[in-house]
């Protein structure tokens, strides 16, 4: 066995020794990790400790010491002996990875310590609720107490504190596998500084608070796994906002009180783990909403109910859906349309019925628009679409009406079938004289229309 050095005197000598690393030997036993007089630093973890001798006041490191690292060890003692006494000007203290028990003990029975910044005491066995950390830790970052749940111990309980608001340089707040009841307090959307905030495995009620919209540098959000019911507030939709913090985990699995539909921002998060769901994000409404932004929503001239936070995409001015709330007609003629035409338009897979003729589109007729398989009538007449190459593919199977003249296509348009060919049934910019030198190919056209906008049969 590789037990560690019971007798320390063998280190008072050692004045200039500050900084000690042990980590990763094997070693068991007890640990005193005030060994040397003016040791800063002591990394002791990845061994095999088993209990750590107590704090006591006259060592000459106890006011020395910064950083105590103590985590992935056996030590098998009570929270409330390892927190007491504890070194004042103590910056750091690991002791993650353990068999420590115990109730957390009251503020009222910890040490003041201004200076500590991280503690982490996670995946033990602790119980009790928390204490107010606020009153004694007041310059705490990170605080991890996640994972307490082991065997037959139950882990924290209680509500998670609105005391925790009086930590303000709070980046990291972890209280994950614990039994944590009640709502999340509004007040934590106050920690402007946290990047972190996992609250997931627990037994947590009532409905997520808008104010953690205001946390606009959080990297994580991580609620999984409670009992979190109502809609998701629409200001998380904000948490995706900050370029400079980065991509927003947003993570809610596991709470099946959440209603449909989420807030359509939050559909538009990368790091929404229920992006995907059609229920909260219902892919239409993603794929509208795309819509929207490509052909520029904001500026058209109706566009009532359009990315409405919880409004149905069925509810938007121009969209009609059928009993299923799938989208069969879009009909936005006229309405001062611009910009480009999204290729998620092709998402829209039980669109019978597309008129977005008389605006001011630019750009391409994308390919994909050849996946709407269950469409009658494409009307793109009127635009400023242009393309040499303009290709519809084979799968439209049930167009009867296809018109896209009064655009600048170029090149050659493929034949299409049919189901019936009347005069006005496939009209394109096909005739003569043509704005361009070689005239636009379209063999499959029923009408032609020439650069003076005189339209005739082929």
């Amino acid at each position: 066995s590789n037990k560690f050095i019971t007798d320390t005197s063998v280190f008072f000598n050692m004045r200039d020794l500050t900084y000690v690393d042990i980590s990763q030997n094997g070693l068991s036993g007890e640990v005193d990790v005030l060994f040397a007089p003016a040791v800063q630093h002591v990394n002791m973890s990845h061994n095999n400790f088993t209990s750590v001798n107590s704090f006591k006041t006259f060592k000459r490191s106890h006011p020395t010491l910064l950083v105590c690292d103590l985590s992935y060890n056996f030590i098998h003692q009570n929270v409330a002996d390892l927190l007491t006494n504890l070194p004042p000007n103590l910056v750091q203290l690991f002791l993650s990875r353990n068999k420590i028990e115990g109730v957390l003990p009251r503020s009222t029975d910890l040490e003041l310590l201004r200076n500590l910044r991280r503690l982490h005491l996670d995946w033990n066995m602790l119980s009790g609720n928390l204490p107010d950390f606020s009153a004694v830790y007041p310059k705490l970052r990170e605080l991890n107490l996640s994972n307490q749940k082991q065997g037959k111990n139950r882990g924290l309980t209680g509500e998670v504190r609105q005391s925790l608001s009086g930590l303000p340089r709070l980046t990291l707040l972890n209280l994950a596998g614990n039994q944590f009841e009640g709502m999340i307090p509004p007040v934590i959307g106050n920690l402007a500084l946290l990047k972190i905030l996992d609250l997931s495995n627990n037994a947590i009620t009532g409905e997520i608070p808008k104010e953690l919209g205001k946390l606009g540098g959080i990297e994580v959000i991580d609620l999984r796994n409670n009992n979190i019911t109502g809609r998701i507030p629409s200001q998380l939709g904000k948490l995706d906002e900050d370029e400079e913090a980065g991509e927003a985990n947003l993570l809610l699995k596991g709470n099946e009180g959440i209603l449909a539909p989420a807030p359509l921002k939050v559909c538009f998060i990368e790091g929404f783990d229920r992006k995907d769901d059609n229920e909260l994000c219902p892919l239409e409404r993603n794929a509208l909403k795309d819509f929207y932004d490509s052909a520029k929503g904001q500026e058209w001239t109706e566009n009532d109910g359009w990315v409405q936070p919880y409004k149905s995409h069925c509810d938007w001015y121009g969209v009609k859906c059928n009993d299923s709330n799938s989208t069969i007609e879009l009909k936005l003629h006229s309405n001062g349309l611009s910009g480009t035409l999204s290729k998620s338009i092709a998402n829209l897979s039980s669109l019978v019925y597309l008129d977005l003729s008389d605006n001011g589109i630019k750009g391409e007729i994308p390919k994909e628009i050849g996946r709407l398989t269950k469409t009658t009538h494409l009307r793109l007449a009127y635009n400023s679409f242009k393309g040499n190459e303009t290709n519809f593919g084979t799968q439209m199977e049930q167009l009867e009406v296809i018109q896209v003249q009064g655009n600048r296509l170029s090149g050659s348009i493929p034949s299409l079938d049919l189901l019936l060919r009347k005069d006005y049934s496939f009209i394109a910019d096909c005739g003569h004289p043509s704005e361009f030198e070689t005239n636009l190919m379209c063999e499959g056209c029923t009408m032609c229309c020439n650069a003076q906008e005189n339209c005739y049969p082929t």
